[in-house]
């Protein structure tokens, strides 16, 4: 869902954004900012998709622990406000 989100985020930064940036006039009257204004814009939708790479491998990450975790609700003992060891009690 994040992952989604951060990608439809940069998808509308470089469409959106960008035809907008080049609609406007004030960037003849300052080219100065115009360059700011475009780096920060393509910054954001860089950063964006990073982030969104970034979920979609935590994600992953996640549910590949979960599947190998010995509980039947995929939780350690001591998520479940449990301390106990991972050995029999008779040790």
């Amino acid at each position: 869902m994040i992952a989604a989100t951060l990608l439809a985020y940069a998808a509308l930064l470089l469409t959106a954004g960008a035809s907008a940036l080049a609609r406007v006039a004030w960037p003849d009257r300052a080219p100065g900012l115009a360059i700011a204004a475009w780096l920060a814009l393509a910054g954001t939708a860089v950063a964006s998709v990073i982030l969104g790479g970034l979920a979609t491998l935590l994600t992953a990450c996640v549910m590949a622990l979960r599947a190998r975790m010995p509980t039947r609700a995929g939780r350690p003992w001591s998520a479940r406000g449990r301390w106990r060891r991972w050995r029999s009690p008779s040790v």
